[in-house]
């Protein structure tokens, strides 16, 4: 069978290429900075999970053995459909990835408020002179 009679598979001209994680990566981080998505606590340290309207999953780990960061996506019955690492992406995609993750703990741990309320707490030590 030729290219032109051949059935595309998932509407994808080609399976050469890998799907475009690179996107989704960034996307996920514009989204984030929106406050459109919300990262909570995971189930393991150093581990933040994300959901879509119940569509999708993300979950966003550092692996501290090898400081590898690792996005694994599921789908709305819980099964895993991809699991990417830093270390499989392009540079700029591996360097989404990580702010990605430093985001999503500061979102989920509160780091921002925490911080805040550590500023507040020394401001109020210089009035006790």
């Amino acid at each position: 069978m030729d290219d032109l009679h051949r059935p595309k598979l998932n509407n994808d001209p080609s399976f050469d290429a890998d799907p475009n994680y690179d996107v989704l990566v960034d996307k996920l981080h514009a989204r984030t900075v929106e406050r459109k998505v919300i990262w909570e606590l995971g189930d393991e340290p150093d581990e933040y999970v994300a959901t879509l309207r119940g569509k999708a999953t993300f979950t966003l780990r550092r692996i501290k053995e090898n400081y590898k960061y690792v996005l694994t996506m599921r789908n709305e019955t819980g099964e895993v459909v991809f699991r990417i690492s830093h270390d499989n992406l392009e540079a700029s995609s591996s360097e989404a990835l990580l702010r990605l993750y430093k985001l999503a703990e500061r979102i989920a741990k509160q780091i921002d408020d925490e911080v805040n309320k550590a500023i507040d707490l020394l401001d109020d030590l210089g009035d006790d002179e």
